[in-house]
């Protein structure tokens, strides 16, 4: 009979252990979560406002390239970057000349080549 009950409480503080281990790890996810869950919300409001800023240029894109007559109207970012969109590939403009390299004779020809 005392082996008996050396046994069974063996088989109990054994299941004691694996309540306390089972508990502590939950308790260790729960504090990882209570520190990085505001940066997390942070990261995430970041990423909401920079799809609204690419939705905002693609629709100025998109005007620009079906020759929207509504924007001329308008000023501002939208109208700024219409701008620059008309002006950034001008012929000889620093930035055709870093993307494509100096026009020798109908062919470009870049540091890369």
């Amino acid at each position: 009979m005392d082996k008996e009950i050396s046994v069974l409480q063996k088989q109990i503080n054994l299941h004691v252990h694996d309540i306390e281990r089972i508990q502590g790890f939950v308790s260790n996810l729960a504090n990882k979560k209570g520190q990085t869950r505001d940066s997390l919300l942070r990261d995430k409001e970041r990423s909401r406002k920079t799809m609204e800023q690419l939705k905002v240029s693609k629709q100025v894109v998109q005007a620009v390239l079906d020759g929207d007559a509504s924007m001329k109207g308008k000023s501002g970012l939208l109208t700024t970057t219409v701008g620059a969109l008309n002006t950034a590939f001008v012929e000889g403009s620093p930035v055709e000349i870093l993307l494509f390299g100096q026009k020798k004779a109908a062919s470009y020809s870049t540091s890369f080549a």
